[in-house]
């Protein structure tokens, strides 16, 4: 069981990123992966038990381990995350079932929103080439079958190998370029 630690921000479409160089480490680097997109389907209950826990169940596409369960842990910004194989079509592994049916209280789990996102990630590096935290600029379209329903635009940091002072520093240059910090909301929640 990973431990994700990330901040979350909320962006308007035509907002910049700032340059982020000077929160990095002294010889410290940024490198710009190719863009992707992702189409992640998320399951519930009737009346979003998961959602209403802080919970969340997910198929993927084209993730190694497409199935995903990610469950609080007091500490806003930190859940535990729990993968699994499985194909498109398959019901939730039974073992992703189990963990969250304490929340779930044996109700059925459908899925309740499918969203499709275009992934603009960077890599924020130390000197050493080590990965420190990973920065995701989504702009995420909520689906309605094959009609776009909604779309909203976040961006998310990731703590991969760094501390918390690089979150604090790269947040702090994100909100003074007019990102939008506050609770920490998934964006399975705002596609509900």
């Amino acid at each position: 069981m990973a431990l994700e630690e990330e901040r979350k921000f909320e962006v308007e479409p035509p907002f910049a990123l700032p340059d982020l160089r000077d929160c990095l480490p002294t010889d410290g680097e940024i490198v710009a992966r190719d863009p992707v997109t992702l189409s992640a389907t998320y399951y519930d209950t009737a009346d979003f038990r998961l959602a209403r826990s802080g919970a969340s169940l997910r198929y993927r596409r084209g993730d190694p381990q497409p199935w995903t369960v990610k469950l609080p842990t007091g500490t806003v910004g930190v859940r535990h995350e729990i993968s699994r194989p499985g194909r498109p079509g398959t019901p939730p592994p039974a073992e992703l079932v189990a963990l969250v049916t304490a929340t779930t209280r044996g109700a059925q789990v459908a899925p309740v929103v499918t969203m499709r996102t275009k992934r603009l990630v960077y890599e924020l590096r130390g000197a050493d080439g080590r990965i420190l935290a990973e920065l995701a600029d989504d702009t995420v379209s909520v689906m309605d079958g094959q009609r776009i329903r909604n779309k909203f635009r976040e961006i998310e940091v990731e703590r991969v190998d760094g501390g918390r002072g690089l979150l604090d520093r790269v947040g702090a240059a994100l909100t003074g370029a007019g990102a939008v910090t506050g609770s920490f909301v998934p964006k399975s929640v705002r596609a509900l």
